[in-house]
């Protein structure tokens, strides 16, 4: 019993590593997405409520971050970065 609270715990940890790693992934490409839109700003493009919430909430949302920027990326023409 005790050697299998071993094993669930040691599981647990490297599954949190894994989806802290993929967390920070994802944050990594809202950035570079946030970057992109701001270049695309400040080269004239048509500035975005929707993009700026977005941005606002990269670092602890950008599953819900993300598809915004590359909606209003896709609709300025503007080409998106690799994503992770």
């Amino acid at each position: 019993m005790r050697m299998l609270c071993a094993a669930t715990v040691v599981i647990v940890v490297a599954l949190s590593g894994e989806t802290h790693a993929q967390t920070s992934a994802y944050v990594d490409y809202c950035k570079s997405l946030q970057a992109t839109y701001r270049k695309a700003v400040a080269d004239g493009k048509q500035a975005s409520p929707a993009a700026g919430e977005a941005g606002a909430n990269c670092p602890t949302n950008p599953n819900g971050s993300i598809p915004v920027f590359e909606k209003v990326l896709k609709g300025m023409d503007v080409e998106l970065p690799k994503r992770p």
